[in-house]
This record gives C-alpha cells, sequence and structure tokens, in this order.
C-alpha cells in the first residue's frame, strides 16, 4: 500500500513539474511575441524613414544629373 501511495505521490509531482514548466513556458512565449511585435512596429517606422530618404536622395540625383547636363550644354 505504501509503494502505490509513494507512486501517487510521485505522479502528483511530476504532473505539477509539468504544468509549471508550462505555466513558464507560455508566460516566456507571451514576452516573445509582444517583443517581437515592438521589434516589427521599430522596423517598419524605420523602413518608411528610409524609403522617404531615399525618395530625397533620388530626387537629388536627378536634379544634380539636370544641372550637370544643362553645364555640358551651356558651353560658351
Amino acid at each position: 500500500m505504501s509503494f502505490i501511495l509513494a507512486g501517487f505521490v510521485l505522479a502528483a509531482d511530476y504532473y505539477q513539474n509539468l504544468n509549471y514548466s508550462r505555466d513558464i513556458l507560455l508566460k516566456q512565449r507571451d514576452y516573445l511575441i509582444e517583443t517581437k511585435s515592438k521589434i516589427n512596429e521599430q522596423i517598419n517606422l524605420l523602413n518608411n524613414k528610409l524609403d522617404k530618404i531615399n525618395q530625397y536622395l533620388d530626387d537629388n540625383n536627378r536634379s544634380l544629373n539636370e544641372i550637370e547636363y544643362a553645364l555640358k550644354n551651356a558651353r560658351y
């Protein structure tokens, strides 16, 4: 009888440890998902800024090319 009781206690401890481990992993997953979301938001904001800078750079290069073309054709 004491073997059965000891086995039951071990099984209950094992089950409790598994539940604890699962709860910790669920909390960790929630934290990682939240962190991933925040980082993705920051990346999107930076990508938008980078797109604008690239547009300004393209405009600048176009204007520079037009000026250089005009200078080549405006020789005395």
